[in-house]
């Protein structure tokens, strides 16, 4: 306990953020279930390529047209390019509300929650990406 002329008041100060930061470390690993059974898909080429994945950005499923099988390779390339990225985008907006809502309406950056979710151990929720190939 701390004395600073506050007795008691310090310490139930202390001992209520505390126990705050514990529930909060509760609702991350809930929010991390979540996140990681939840599916987003992101489209490109008016929906003719879809790509779905969990918001862990495990891929679920790739989707493709079957007239565009037939089309040029490099257009159906960058319209898969496109779905990724789509879909990246989509599982970044979900974890940020999902987050926003584990925090009571305070908002991190991504990077930011990802860096004090590694540091206070909550695995799992940002995968780890290298830089470089």
């Amino acid at each position: 306990m701390i004395n600073m002329g506050m007795g008691e008041e310090v310490y139930e100060g202390s001992r209520a953020v505390y126990e705050a930061s514990g529930q909060m470390q509760e609702n991350m690993q809930k929010g991390q279930d979540d996140l990681a059974s939840m599916l987003v898909t992101g489209e490109s080429g008016g929906g003719k390529v879809k790509v779905t994945m969990t918001c862990k950005h495990d891929v679920h499923r790739l989707e493709i047209e079957d007239n565009l099988l037939k089309d040029d390779k490099e257009m159906l390339e960058d319209l898969i390019a496109a779905a990724f990225n789509d879909a990246i985008r989509k599982v970044e907006q979900t974890v940020q509300e999902k987050l926003s809502g584990l925090t009571g309406g305070f908002s991190l950056p991504l990077d930011e929650v990802a860096d004090l979710t590694t540091e206070y151990h909550v695995p799992g929720l940002f995968p780890v990406v290298s830089a470089t190939h």
